[in-house]
């Protein structure tokens, strides 16, 4: 609405805040990045989030890496081999992750980060993961946040808010937080082997459950706690 959001020059909205964002990885600061205001709740004492433990790769499409390496490539045949790739057929939410992959590849450029094409690997099709370079993506990420942000390193969120049906807060061990807008960025589930039993990508025999403060699938409890919708949980588990 126009009380809780402007709009960019390019068009697209932006949030005014407060905006509470839960998770201090590279999705919870892009998320800072683009609020006016914003209080961001990280449970450790580095914003780092699972970048390192993903060994820095990004999935990105139609990059002048490709090009440079002859790839041919686009959203629209990303989108086809995703059954390959996920396992699943993809959604609403993959298609918008694919469309506006190339966007997020040259804002992470023009922010000083440079990326080198993965090897190709038979079984992901197309050569699509990038590894970013030194210093690394936190840490780009980190060193382009604004300069108000509203930081709280080691708070751990330990629940959401809930009125009338929406989420308006979060619970931390030093009190509450409400908020018209909160952004859960607390990472995947890749520590759950509960959750990850689900995942048409889990194969015990390939993959260890991740021990990283990133994996422990805190979102997914919040909305199973509070009867919020999930969409896709069967292929994101071991990603």
């Amino acid at each position: 609405s126009s009380d809780s959001s402007i709009l960019t020059d390019t068009g697209r909205e932006r949030l005014s805040g407060p905006v509470l964002i839960i998770g201090g990885g590279p999705s919870g600061m892009a998320a800072a990045m683009n609020v006016d205001e914003a209080i961001l709740f990280e449970a450790t004492d580095r914003l780092e989030g699972r970048a390192p433990a993903a060994g820095q790769l990004m999935y990105f499409v139609g990059t002048e890496e490709q090009s440079e390496h002859g790839v041919e490539d686009s959203a629209e045949q990303a989108l086809a081999d995703w059954p390959t790739y996920t396992g699943s057929v993809g959604n609403w939410a993959t298609e918008l992750f694919l469309s506006e992959s190339d966007e997020v590849h040259d804002r992470l450029t023009e922010l000083g980060l440079s990326f080198v094409l993965s090897p190709p690997d038979s079984r992901l099709g197309r050569r699509r993961n990038h590894g970013a370079q030194q210093p690394g993506l936190s840490p780009t990420l980190a060193a382009a946040l604004p300069s108000d942000l509203d930081l709280r390193l080691d708070t751990p969120v330990t629940g959401l808010i809930i009125q009338d049906g929406a989420v308006r807060g979060v619970r931390t061990e030093a009190g509450e937080v409400q908020a018209e807008i909160v952004i859960i960025a607390s990472g995947g589930f890749a520590g759950r082997v509960d959750l990850l039993e689900g995942s048409v990508r889990w194969d015990p025999g390939r993959w260890r459950p991740s021990e990283d403060d990133g994996a422990r699938g805190d979102a997914v409890d919040w909305a199973l706690e509070h009867d919020l919708a999930l969409a896709q949980t069967d292929s994101m588990g071991a990603l």
